[in-house]
């Protein structure tokens, strides 16, 4: 009985989720007052959605960590920022388990040094992990702090690290469908650690959208690396 009800609140909190995209969705039409007031523009908003649950232990989250800001302060990622017509881009990191929670708020990031201040923020995220893998939550969640981030965006991407498949009662593809919908591309940063089947998990259930990939993680000491790599893609793609 008491798992019963638990799953019928995860299902209930989903559902609210779902309720406020569409509602954000139809909210989204400017009116002609909103059409006056112009937003800062970039040519991305990134949402980062980093797994800390109970699978990531506190080394595997220090690797995480390390590869994010690694991969920030890369050259390579601030050339392919210094390219885009707008020669900036608006990040923003979430902390997920079973649900998620935005720890760092909109960064925008054109210089080398408003880079660097990113990443020591990201080196400085407490280690905080929890039991269940919501992938749903994480999706639904990256979502709305995408409708309502306050930049014109060319292109927003929702970017998913994790180590594990959906167990906390989300519908993952539907999470993914809501956010082709509402112009969305979600990419994945597969870990293949302890649980099989991620990878494929990730490539059916979790990326879409235009341009979609996925970069599958087989040893932590490649997580740099291909943090360095999927960032490069999704900035410079146009």
């Amino acid at each position: 009985m008491l798992r019963r009800r638990r799953t019928s609140q995860r299902e209930a909190d989903m559902l609210k989720r779902v309720l406020t995209i569409l509602f954000l969705s139809i909210m989204s039409v400017p009116t002609t007052a909103q059409r006056v007031t112009r937003l800062p523009e970039v040519d991305l908003a990134l949402v980062l959605a980093i797994d800390s649950s109970g699978s990531v232990n506190a080394d595997r989250w220090a690797l995480q960590q390390y590869g994010y800001a690694t991969a920030l302060r890369s050259p390579e990622v601030l050339n392919a920022i210094a390219g885009g017509p707008n020669g900036a881009i608006a990040v923003t990191v979430v902390q997920w388990a079973e649900f998620a929670d935005q720890v760092i708020g909109w960064h925008v990031i054109e210089s080398r040094q408003s880079a660097e201040i990113l990443a020591r923020k990201l080196e400085s995220l407490p280690y905080q992990a929890d039991s269940s893998t919501g992938v749903a939550n994480a999706i639904v969640s990256s979502i709305i702090l995408l409708k309502t981030a306050p930049f014109s965006a060319l292109r927003r991407i929702i970017d998913i690290s994790g180590d594990g498949k959906e167990n906390a009662g989300g519908v993952t593809p539907l999470a993914r469908d809501l956010a082709i919908v509402n112009g969305m591309t979600v990419n994945g940063l597969p870990i293949v650690a302890q649980e099989s089947g991620v990878s494929e998990f990730y490539e059916s259930q979790v990326i879409g959208g235009p341009g979609a990939f996925s970069i599958t993680v087989r040893d932590m000491k490649t997580f740099p690396a291909a943090v360095r790599r999927k960032l490069v893609r999704e900035i410079a793609s146009r």
